[in-house]
């Protein structure tokens, strides 16, 4: 250890360096443990019958980005009976505020152009009941869709809310 403290007293280049190079360690180890959870996060798509094709996303946390359409977006189930709540779900934005929402029986209409439309049971035979709105989406409500044959969306639940939104979400694997 003596003989050590002597190197460094005599070569102050490399102390220098040895300081630089912890430094740097701390600060990059306070990066990725402290700083990049709160805006890059893992998702995992839980639910048995997936909407899309990954089970794994890319969070990247971004409360106050406008939204756009046909992105995919994280947010907060808080849809019961279809979801438990705070689970973790993903639908893609379809109808923003401004857009004209338009349902006709069980078909949805968006500034009139087809998106979708509603089944009349879930998987098990039970009926379901669909959304009924007609006019424009008004500010923080959003409609949301998902692309499998047994996923429940806005057509089913309505407009989600800006707050359940927790970021955007890239697809992984």
């Amino acid at each position: 250890m003596a003989r050590f403290l002597i190197y460094l007293k005599n070569n102050k280049k490399f102390l220098i360096k040895l300081l630089i190079a912890i430094f740097l360690t701390g600060s990059i180890s306070l990066l990725i443990f402290n700083v990049l959870p709160n805006y890059l996060v893992i998702g995992v798509d839980e639910q048995e019958i997936k909407c899309f094709d990954a089970t794994f996303y890319l969070i990247v946390k971004n409360f106050n980005s406008k939204k756009k359409y046909g992105c995919f977006y994280p947010m907060n189930g808080q849809m019961q009976p279809y979801f438990n709540d705070n689970q973790l779900i993903f639908k893609e934005i379809i109808g923003r505020p401004g857009d004209i929402l338009k349902v006709e029986e069980r078909k949805f209409f968006i500034n009139n152009t087809f998106v979708g439309e509603a089944k009349k049971t879930d998987r098990h035979g039970n009926p379901l009941k669909h959304f009924v709105f007609n006019g424009q989406i008004t500010d923080q409500n959003y409609f949301v869709i998902s692309s499998g044959e047994q996923a429940f969306d806005s057509r089913y639940i309505g407009f989600i809310k800006e707050d359940q939104f927790i970021g955007n979400a890239y697809p992984l694997l």
